[in-house]
């Protein structure tokens, strides 16, 4: 086991991270935030992916899908840009997933028609899409599949407030250079549109009918670079339970050459929390000074032989020493704790250095009566090299 203690990395407000991004008041937090793969785009072009996911309140299942544009993790798919990826558990642990291209079409992005709502649209021709619905905080999407293996339909219906990283409404954010709240390091950007969501899917897989309802979550990541040549170290996870919802994201740069245990100062974190629909926390360090980073942080300390000997491949890392994360959020003079604890691995793969699980969550409040059953959550480790 070993805690990191995130520190703040670069105290200036007014960053520039070399990221060209739209305005925020033209983009939604899940629209196209740099443009879209040409049918020919280089793996130097921009990329972007949407990210939908779905964690049972009952059982092991869970679903995930993702729609891509440009090569963020290198040619998955060679001369594909636009590509898909469903993954996901059955009711019994079994995991499942595939990449699906765009082979003849682009991927097409746009915003939602509803004005109130900071929402996009999303079509894979071949494969799906999403959409989005209803007012802002008050979101409906609908994520597809619709390839000839697989088909079906995940909606998810909004908790909790949408978030860029760097835009605590209590802070002072990017008030200098505003488009850069979507940053939440150098080159990297995050759009979280549903931090947890009341959700359900039901599915035909390989002609199987697959059904799950749980927690659900939305967001988006893009960049100038390829993740591998920007990101060593890449920490996400998110949790519900007793009516909260959190969500931490944190990173190490790529050339740091120093291990996030010997100066945790080195990584970049954002930490977000909200209860019953109320935000508490929305923090970046990139986007604090260090008085304010001593009264607002997160800490996060791992458990299980993986963090520290990284992603071992597919059908290589098990639940056998239980891997899972521990996350303080430190607000003012209070603190709120969680834990996520490993229920079963959804994806490992050594071909992009990449594991996800799917987790019981518990905690709340440092101090406060512990009460309600467990909740879920997921988690995930990226590890690149230095």
């Amino acid at each position: 086991m070993f805690s990191i203690f995130f520190l703040l990395i670069f105290p200036s407000l007014s960053l520039v991270f070399g990221l060209t991004i739209p305005s925020p008041i033209s983009t939604p937090i899940d629209g196209a935030h740099v443009p879209l793969a040409s049918a020919n785009a280089a793996i130097t072009d921009p990329w972007q992916w949407w990210y939908f996911d779905l964690v049972s309140d009952t059982d092991l299942s869970s679903l995930q899908v993702v729609y891509f544009s440009g090569y963020g993790f290198g040619p998955i798919i060679p001369d594909q840009p636009y590509y898909a990826q469903l993954s996901g558990t059955f009711p019994n642990g079994t995991a499942f997933g595939s990449f699906w291209g765009v082979a003849t079409d682009v991927g097409k992005v746009k915003n939602s028609p509803f004005l109130s709502l900071e929402g996009s649209n999303g079509v894979w021709p071949g494969i799906g899409g999403w959409t989005s619905t209803g007012i802002a905080d008050h979101a409906t999407y609908v994520a597809t599949f619709t390839t000839p293996d697989i088909s079906g339909q995940m909606t998810l219906l909004q908790t909790a407030p949408s978030h860029y990283p760097c835009n605590d409404p209590q802070g002072p954010g990017f008030t200098n250079n505003a488009e850069k709240q979507s940053l939440v390091g150098p080159g990297l950007g995050w759009g979280n549109a549903l931090p947890s969501a009341k959700s359900w899917a039901s599915f035909n897989i390989g002609g199987h009918p697959f059904t799950i309802s749980g927690t659900g979550y939305h967001d988006t990541n893009f960049g100038d670079i390829l993740t591998e040549a920007s990101v060593a170290t890449w920490y996400w996870g998110r949790g519900v339970v007793g009516g909260y919802t959190f969500v931490y994201f944190a990173y190490i740069p790529k050339g740091s050459n120093i291990s996030p245990t010997s100066d945790p100062s080195t990584w970049f974190t954002a930490g977000y929390l909200a209860r019953d629909g109320v935000r508490i926390m929305n923090h970046c360090s990139a986007d604090q000074t260090p008085d304010q980073h001593q009264t607002d942080h997160i800490t996060i300390t791992t458990n299980g032989a993986v963090w520290q000997a990284g992603p071992s491949g597919p059908g290589t890392v098990t639940n056998k020493d239980k891997e899972g994360v521990q996350v303080v959020y430190h607000v003012g003079q209070e603190s709120y704790a969680f834990s996520l604890t490993s229920q079963n691995v959804v994806i490992a793969s050594d071909e992009i250095s990449y594991d996800r699980w799917t987790a019981s969550v518990t905690g709340g409040k440092v101090g406060d009566k512990a009460t309600g059953a467990a909740g879920k959550g997921m988690f995930e480790l990226f590890n690149l090299g230095p």
